[in-house]
């Protein structure tokens, strides 16, 4: 049998779910060939253009290969040609976003669509010898349902005997049950976790049993069985094997993309979400229909990971996991740190770690986390059930900088409940953080299937539609749009105010300091010296006109602010400061130097909670303030 990887699965980014899958088949009795047919397709599109594309959406993507197989130069059932596309004002956000992602060329999108997806097809049926196959799997997730369902039809107009299976993110649910039903070249469509049940369907067909099997949709003669509802996830984690990247490997050695990208693999330690399985996330759609929090034990993951980067020589390993196992801190990351070796890991968590964990994890390797800090508003933040607070993430962003571990993130906007006055003091925010890690992107929530939005939206007073771009990738004849989609436009009863509007001075703020982090340009630390501190500062804000500001603070009101690393109540500051200086420290003179530090944007402060904002990391560009003839200063003394 045959394992397919189609575009627009990044070529930088291999198939855990082959990878893992390829093991339960071999182990079941059968030897699977994997065919990474998106790296073909890279080949003949270029890699730089591949890659922009394939990274720049999940869905847009779909367009290319569905008017080859949907549109006019196929069944002629959409009208969805380049051309069609520009006369219909439905099309136009579906457009603009295939011009950007090609450069804005329209001719690139003619061409990709016009000749090289006809001709990409034509060979991969040349190439590979289908025929010898009794089936063949295509994972779908990322933009690679219509180039999947393209192949495959015409795999099955030529081998008729073959099973066509589908399986991943894209035809969990009802999703696979309408591809059963709107496409009959599919046979099979594999619901979530398939280590079991893809095993099982395999001998099955070899022994020409036609039972059901749990987790599968099936056709038989005119009817279809659902499986979706009886979907079997992995008890045990353990079970999982080891990922086999070889066939992954070998592809872009034949490609000669080996040596133009570094390598970075993939491995999960865990699946579900432990918050989401107690308070899910009202945006998030991931998991689909298995939010169950299983793991693997700690010294499992560790051999894993060594297992991986010694096989691959590959020390760049990405956790596919949606969150990080609490109790990996006390188990895995000693394991990790005392292997000694060059690791830089990748995995997701939850933004309210402490400075003591965000080391652990970097002295592991783990130089990269996703912490999924969403927004700097704590009512935005409720609104979206994060069960963080804003100063939390502006906590996590700092430490991050001073421990040396890049965040990736995103701000949203667009959450159901939000007013415009949620957003007024969003500007001022990004400049005073314009010395840390910006957010990757500013955006609108899409509301996705599986998301409490979706799966309750009379909650919210939400009327959820498909995105309208979908029916210019599927046939409305065929399928019921409302059952493939995974994305949806949404409309909140009562809701007047435009979010584009009200967003405007955040998205310039949030531009300048997207600016100011690659050009590497502005900065905000302090020096600590015997009772003192100077804080080096050239941030864009409200103050006198000045390269570099310097400002001193005495012994007294450095103790705070060294204390207001982590947030802390004035009742707390106070206590620290009358056990280190005398039960005659005044509340007064404590509140005074706070709101003297809050307004040099120094601090910031969130019900009576108080985070000082200047890293000890001192940049290596400016190593030297004096060294920049440019550069003044302004001496802020603030003192008794």
């Amino acid at each position: 049998m045959a394992l397919v990887c189609m575009p627009w699965g990044s070529v930088l980014k291999p198939s855990l779910a082959l990878a893992l899958l390829k093991h339960s088949i071999k182990k079941a009795g059968y030897s699977p060939d994997l065919h990474y047919l998106n790296i073909a397709f890279a080949q003949r599109l270029g890699l730089r253009l591949y890659e922009h594309i394939a990274e720049r959406s999940f869905l847009h993507p779909e367009w290319f290969f569905s008017q080859s197989l949907f549109g006019p130069s196929g069944l002629a059932e959409i009208r969805n040609s380049w051309q069609d596309l520009l006369q219909q004002p439905g099309a136009l956000e579906l457009v603009e976003m295939l011009r950007e992602m090609t450069g804005g060329s329209d001719e690139t999108c003619r061409t990709i669509a016009q000749e090289h997806v006809p001709s990409f097809i034509s060979d991969s049926l040349q190439h590979v010898d289908w025929g010898q196959y009794m089936a063949v799997g295509f994972t779908t997730t990322f933009a690679q349902s219509l180039s999947s369902l393209l192949l495959a039809r015409h795999i099955k107009e030529k081998h008729p005997h073959i099973k066509i299976i589908f399986g991943g993110a894209s035809v969990d649910s009802e999703m696979g049950v309408e591809f059963i039903k709107g496409f009959p070249w599919v046979d099979y469509v594999v619901h979530g976790e398939a280590e079991n049940s893809f095993p099982q369907l395999l001998k099955n067909i070899d022994h020409g049993c036609t039972e059901e099997v749990p987790g599968v949709s099936m056709r038989r003669g005119e009817e279809i069985f659902r499986g979706d509802l009886d979907c079997r996830p992995l008890a045990d984690m353990n079970d999982s094997p080891f990922p086999d990247y070889s066939d992954y490997i070998a592809a872009l050695e034949q490609a000669g993309f080996r040596r133009k990208m570094e390598l970075r693999l993939y491995f999960e330690s865990s699946r579900g979400c432990w918050w989401g399985q107690k308070h899910q996330c009202s945006f998030c759609g991931l998991n689909g229909s298995s939010i169950e929090y299983r793991r693997k034990e700690p010294d499992r993951v560790f051999q894993e990971i060594k297992h991986l980067a010694e096989a691959y020589h590959c020390l760049t390993l990405s956790a596919t996991d949606n969150i990080f196992a609490q109790e990996y801190f006390s188990h895995l990351l000693p394991q990790l740190r005392e292997m000694d070796i060059d690791l830089n890991l990748f995995y997701e968590v939850k933004a309210n770690l402490k400075r003591k964990q965000l080391t652990m994890l970097h002295d592991a390797g783990v130089l990269d986390i996703q912490p999924g800090i969403e927004s700097f508003n704590s009512r935005i933040l409720e609104l979206a059930n994060k069960g963080v607070t804003a100063i939390q993430n502006i906590q996590l962003l700092k430490w991050c900088h001073e421990i040396g571990i890049t965040p990736i993130y995103n701000v949203l906007y667009g959450f159901p409940g939000e007013t415009r006055q949620d957003y007024e003091g969003l500007p001022r925010i990004f400049r005073q953080l314009a010395h840390l890690q910006p957010p990757a992107n500013l955006q609108q929530v899409l509301f996705e299937r599986f998301s409490p939005y979706y799966l309750d939206p009379g909650r919210f007073a939400l009327a959820l539609t498909p995105l309208e771009l979908y029916q210019f990738i599927f046939p409305g004849s065929r399928v019921c749009l409302d059952k493939v989609a995974y994305y949806f436009h949404g409309t909140q009863e009562g809701q007047h105010d435009d979010a584009q509007d009200y967003m405007q001075a955040s998205l310039e703020a949030w531009q300048s300091w997207e600016k100011q982090w690659r050009e590497q340009s502005t900065f905000c630390y302090y020096e600590k010296g015997p009772n003192f501190l100077t804080i080096h500062d050239n941030r864009p804000g409200d103050f006198p006109s000045a390269a570099c500001r310097t400002i001193h603070l005495d012994e007294r009101v450095s103790a705070v602010y060294l204390f207001c690393d982590e947030a802390h109540s004035l009742k707390a500051i106070l206590e620290m400061m009358r056990a280190r200086f005398g039960l005659g420290q005044s509340e007064s003179d404590v509140q005074l130097w706070l709101d003297q530090l809050l307004k040099q944007d120094l601090m910031f402060c969130e019900q009576d909670r108080y985070l000082s904002l200047a890293v000890r990391t001192r940049p290596r560009r400016y190593a030297s303030p004096l060294a920049s003839e440019q550069a003044t200063f302004q001496n802020l003394l603030i003192a008794q």
